[in-house]
């Protein structure tokens, strides 16, 4: 009957869903054949041809595989469509995840850049005291040897000073005055 709607209105798409699930199970079980077909298709008890009869049979059996091939080939083109979306998802799990790394990475090296940073600052500063300690101390040393006499020693010490601490406006001037004298 399906066959016989089918070929009066061919837009009326093809059997499906339950009805295609039956006919598959018939089909299977059933021990069917065209002679079959004429003893319970009351259109075809009136007629007597058997080579139309066969061929009405073989027409339905070719609708009947028709429809199962389409029915597979929609089941097939929606698990495609399912592992396509499957694998979409999982690569933009994949790339989340990536993203999520580098970004957690760079926070964790920017961090540590900013705790390296600060903790060189730190040391510059001690290093800048330092020097700056060590600057007064050859500049008492050097006013020990002004005051000995020893000028040249006094001259050292006002480099070594200058050396420690450029800065130290007390060691450049004395330097500068020291080495007058000598010369």
């Amino acid at each position: 009957q399906a066959c016989a709607e089918y070929r009066q209105d061919p837009n009326q798409g093809d059997i499906s869903g339950a009805l295609l699930q039956r006919l598959i199970e018939w089909r299977d079980e059933a021990p069917h054949n065209h002679y079959w077909a004429i003893r319970y298709h009351a259109e075809q008890k009136k007629e007597t041809d058997l080579y139309e009869h066969q061929a009405q049979y073989d027409d339905n059996m070719a609708h009947l595989a028709r429809c199962i091939a389409a029915s597979e080939s929609r089941v097939k083109a929606q698990e495609e469509a399912l592992v396509k979306e499957t694998r979409q998802k999982q690569r933009a799990l994949y790339r989340n995840i990536i993203i999520g790394v580098v970004a957690a990475a760079l926070l964790v090296t920017g961090f540590l850049l900013w705790k390296v940073q600060s903790s060189l600052s730190e040391l510059q500063e001690k290093q800048t005291e330092i020097d700056r300690l060590n600057s007064k101390e050859f500049l008492r040393e050097a006013k020990v040897y002004i005051d000995a006499g020893q000028h040249r020693f006094a001259v050292e010490s006002l480099k070594k000073a200058m050396e420690a601490d450029a800065e130290n406006q007390e060691a450049r001037d004395s330097l500068a005055v020291f080495e007058q004298k000598i010369k």
